[in-house]
């Protein structure tokens, strides 16, 4: 049961080849219209759900005397949306499924990937209906979501499609439809919980969850992991804001409530960099050492352990796969960006192979060129690295920045890449200013957007110390496809995410009040001010 019996779920564990038609039949018999899947069907090398849908889209697939067609999907950063429309076949006299093939009934989803034929029993009518599933992507077995908003939204949505659905029930599954199961379920209760009555007991919900079937929320993680995303949505709230919402919002966050001295805005952002939670710190020693000190620009910016780019190791030389950059995750969540601190001159070898070895597409410079500043980290020829050469190609002047044209080359495989530089020329030179003008930026970030066929290569961006600038602009990328998938975004969430991945990132408030306006420009320029 949810909050108050509000709510029902189905808590179940992912159909096998064995019951995948019990399941269907489930939510034939019980006019269910919504399935949440935690659950990706294989994980650590391991089958944990049999595929229930047919493969493609508007494909359809037999599973007992219940077709499934696939109607349509969407995916979203975190989750897909799938629909489905489910019908259920005449039966012939002995309570088989009549289905052309051979006399042969289908069973325990047997492929049919045609259309069905019309029932061969006048007295039986075919009835269909539409069934939709949310499938989150990002939640391994026994652990949990890294980051707490992404189940928040996840939960969101959820509860938007049950608001319009007519069946009460909700079916929720992952492998054995207890861990993670669990913890949605126990989440979703205890969310409603908080905004009725501004105070929850979480270990009261997981013991009644759990008198209602067995080891609902299993592990320790799990556990913990309710309470991190209770913490963290008492203390931000909802700070996603819907298309059509966003000149509005945005005009309302630059207001000054009556007797403070601090906008909405700044309120915020105050919340952002003072977590109510104080985590224990990432290591960032491979940049910390004595050996590799030479090649920061500084060591309060180094890259954190767990998602620093690392370079193949060079024979003879020490400690040559370290180099001050770090791996961001993009709107999709795989690792899209690099971001980096401009290269040192002794860092320029370093800086080409990590393009050459993670075959990077882009890179997106925002710093100046002349001493004291960025290098030339390019020749007007072709430059040889060990066993990389960079040749220089051409150049061409754009009303905001220089796009240049390299090729690289690995002399060891024989392999090559295009690669692109895209220059910004708009930041102002002052310490800690943003551009008063966001357009030039808005167009670079549409320019570097993943394109169908190439949306595997990650595009670097860098800056002095590969954190105010290089963050603006990966946070503005990121906002841009959120924007354009969803029709909506969360700036906040997007900051504090990026954030996590990299030090002294989107740290003043000048920042965050310039991506709400970049992010409004771009709405603007597009015509993306709708929530269709």
């Amino acid at each position: 049961m949810g909050y108050k019996e509000r709510k029902k779920f189905i808590c179940a564990q992912g159909p096998t080849e064995t019951t995948v038609n019990d399941f269907w039949r489930m939510i034939w018999e019980h006019g269910l219209e919504l399935i949440v899947m935690l659950t990706n069907l294989e994980e650590y090398s391991k089958v944990k759900c049999s595929k229930y849908w047919p493969d493609e889209v508007r494909g359809s697939r037999a599973f007992g005397n219940i077709t499934v067609h696939h109607v349509s999907e969407k995916r979203y950063s975190d989750y897909i949306v799938r629909e489905l429309r489910i019908s259920k076949q005449a039966l012939n006299s002995e309570g088989q499924p009549v289905v052309e093939n051979n006399g042969n009934a289908k069973r325990n989803g047997d492929c049919g990937m045609g259309e069905l034929s019309a029932p061969t029993s006048p007295q039986t009518k075919s009835e269909s209906r539409l069934v939709r599933q949310y499938h989150f992507l990002m939640w391994k077995d026994f652990a949990a979501p890294e980051h707490p908003h992404s189940i928040l939204k996840f939960i969101k949505r959820v509860n938007e499609a049950w608001s319009v659905a007519v069946s009460r029930e909700v079916v929720v599954h992952c492998s054995a439809g207890v861990g993670r199961t669990g913890t949605l379920v126990a989440l979703d209760c205890l969310l409603e919980q908080l905004r009725d009555t501004n105070c929850v007991s979480v270990f009261n919900c997981v013991a009644e969850l759990r008198a209602q079937r067995n080891f609902l929320v299993q592990s320790l993680k799990q556990y913990v992991f309710v309470y991190r995303a209770l913490v963290e949505y008492a203390h931000f709230g909802d700070t996603e804001i819907p298309a059509s919402r966003l000149k509005s919002a945005i005009d309302r966050l630059r207001n000054t409530p009556e007797g403070s001295d601090k906008s909405l805005m700044e309120m915020e952002f105050e919340k952002l960099i003072r977590p109510p939670v104080i985590e224990s710190a990432k290591s960032c020693a491979a940049g910390g050492g004595e050996e590799v000190r030479s090649r920061n620009r500084s060591t309060d910016c180094l890259p954190y352990d767990r998602n620093r780019v690392i370079l193949a190791p060079l024979p003879g030389r020490d400690y040559s796969t370290y180099i001050n950059a770090s791996f961001i995750e993009g709107y999709d969540n795989s690792e899209g960006f690099i971001i980096t601190q401009d290269p040192l001159p002794n860092t320029i070898m370093d800086f080409w192979r990590m393009v050459s070895e993670h075959n990077v597409s882009t890179i997106v410079m925002l710093s100046e060129l002349g001493e004291g500043k960025c290098p030339r980290y390019w020749d007007d020829g072709t430059v040889q690295y060990e066993h990389i050469s960079v040749e220089y190609e051409e150049s061409e002047s754009c009303p905001y920045y220089t796009r240049r044209h390299f090729t690289i080359t690995n002399n060891k495989s024989g392999d090559w890449c295009a690669v692109r530089q895209l220059q910004y020329h708009g930041w102002p030179t002052a310490a800690g200013h943003v551009p008063e003008v966001t357009r030039g930026l808005c167009e670079l970030a549409e320019r570097t957007q993943p394109s169908d066929h190439d949306n595997t290569r990650p595009v670097l961006v860098h800056c002095q110390y590969g954190t105010e600038r290089s963050a603006l602009f990966v946070a503005l990328c990121i906002l841009t496809w959120q924007l354009r998938v969803e029709r909506r975004v969360d700036v906040s969430a997007v900051a504090r995410k990026l954030r996590s991945q990299r030090t002294n990132t989107i740290d003043t408030v000048l920042q965050y009040e310039f991506l709400h306006r970049a992010i409004l420009n771009y709405a603007e320029l597009h015509n993306l001010l709708d929530d269709s």
